[in-house]
């Protein structure tokens, strides 16, 4: 779990009492020292710690995440980038997505432009859900895949570099 910061969003999951609403979105303005607890501002004007019962909706931290529906939906029917020999299934339909780097793996991701197209074979043996090969080999397939990959979204115009 990463630390709340200020400018993050939560949101009530049960009532806390007078002044909140379930499901509303409510901005951090304090996060507590010594128990990471966030401080917010009810509707009623009021700053409250608050403990428990919230889940966050957004986060802001130094580093905020890219995430693009359309990027990740690029993948579909693309050819796989990754092209582990005597792996790769070369199916387009079975290609997705697959997010290499740091942050990747199960539960945490990077950034939707460190990803590479990956058909269903080449994505289980770079996430390790299938054994083989060293895991330095394995990331040169990865991030070659990611660059050709890179190359396309900005063929698709779905990246784009400045001038």
């Amino acid at each position: 779990m990463y630390e709340l910061q200020v400018g993050a969003e939560i949101t009530p999951t049960k009532p806390w009492f007078a002044g909140f609403n379930v499901g509303k979105k409510y901005k951090v303005v304090h996060v507590n020292k010594g128990s990471g607890n966030p401080k917010i501002v009810n509707d009623l004007g009021y700053r409250i710690t608050i403990s428990e019962n919230y889940e966050v909706v957004s986060r802001r931290d130094k580093t905020m995440s890219v995430i693009s529906k359309k990027i990740r939906n690029s993948a579909r029917g693309q050819e796989c980038q990754v092209r582990i020999p005597g792996v790769c299934n070369r199916n387009p339909e079975t290609v997705v997505l697959a997010h290499v780097g740091k942050g990747s793996g199960m539960g945490q991701k990077c950034d939707d432009i460190h990803a590479t197209y990956a058909c269903s074979a080449c994505h289980d043996v770079i996430d390790r859900r299938v054994r083989m090969g060293s895991a330095n080999e394995l990331l040169v397939y990865a991030y070659e895949g990611m660059v050709r990959t890179q190359k396309l979204l900005l063929e698709q115009e779905l990246i784009k570099v400045a001038k």
